[in-house]
C-alpha cells in the first residue's frame, strides 16, 4: 500500500528534506573535486584554497544532518536506491572553462541554499528548533559561498 505524500508525518517529511540537502551536498564535494582538478589560470590559489575549505565544511555540515537524523530516531543516511530522485543540482558536465566552472559551482551553491530553507522551514513546522537553527546556519553559510564565488567571477 503507498502512501500519499500529503498525508505523512511532519518528522518524516523533514527526514525526506534532509536526505534531499544530504544527497545535494554529495554532488557539491563532487563539483568541489572536478572544480580543483581543472581550474587555471589567476584563480588557481584562490578557488584551491576555497575548495579545501568548502570541501571540510560540507563534510562537518553533512555529519550534524546525520547526527539530527539519529537524534530523532530516524534512518542515519541517504537511501541510496533513490538517490537520483533526491539530487535538484546539475551534475557536473564537461565544464572546461574556468569561467564555466565556477558558474556552475556558485548555482549549486544557490540551489543548496534553497534547499537547506526548505528542510529549515519543515524542521521549524515540526518544532524541531535544534535542526532548524543548524540549517540556518548551514544555509547562511551556503550563501555567503554563493556570493564569494559571484565575488571571484566578476574579479576576473
Amino acid at each position: 500500500m503507498q502512501t500519499n505524500q500529503n498525508h505523512r508525518s511532519p518528522r518524516s517529511m523533514v527526514h525526506a528534506s534532509l536526505e534531499r540537502v544530504v544527497a545535494n551536498k554529495y554532488v557539491i564535494q563532487m563539483m568541489l573535486n572536478h572544480t580543483k582538478w581543472r581550474i587555471k589560470g589567476p584563480l588557481f590559489y584562490p578557488v584551491q584554497a576555497f575548495v579545501e575549505e568548502q570541501k571540510g565544511r560540507i563534510s562537518h555540515h553533512i555529519e550534524e544532518i546525520f547526527e539530527r537524523m539519529h537524534i530523532s530516531n530516524q534512518f542515519c543516511g541517504v537511501n541510496t536506491s533513490n538517490i537520483n530522485d533526491l539530487i535538484e543540482i546539475d551534475e557536473y558536465h564537461h565544464q572546461h572553462s574556468s569561467d564555466n566552472m565556477l558558474e556552475h559551482l556558485s548555482k549549486g551553491f544557490k540551489q543548496m541554499v534553497g534547499l537547506c530553507h526548505t528542510a529549515q522551514l519543515l524542521a521549524k513546522v515540526s518544532l524541531d528548533d535544534v535542526t532548524a537553527d543548524m540549517l540556518y546556519k548551514q544555509r547562511c553559510h551556503y550563501h555567503k559561498q554563493y556570493i564569494s564565488l559571484l565575488k571571484l567571477l566578476s574579479s576576473k
